[in-house]
């Protein structure tokens, strides 16, 4: 049985992540989407923080959850092979 919450609104997220393989064994990450200006999060790859996200609102309002209130994502980062990870 799926549970709903009965008040309150749902986080928003739409996120979509492209992987391009370098040719120095390299991998070129691009986070592209939106999401609420509510909650903060963390996106980890190999245990790294890749992006995060940290509101300036201090908890949840009805404008900054649930669309009223987007933010814009637009990032790229590179992920080092297994052996170059102690570069970063």
């Amino acid at each position: 049985m799926k549970w709903t919450p009965v008040f309150g609104p749902l986080v928003k997220v739409d996120l979509g992540f492209s992987f391009e393989k370098l040719g120095n064994g390299e991998t070129k990450v691009r986070i592209s989407g939106w999401h609420d200006a509510f909650p903060a999060y963390e996106i980890l790859i190999n245990g790294d923080v890749v992006a995060e996200y940290r509101p300036t609102d201090a908890g949840p309002t009805p404008l900054n959850m649930g669309g009223a209130y987007t933010v814009n994502v637009a990032s790229e980062v590179i992920i080092l092979p297994p052996d170059r990870r102690g570069e970063q």
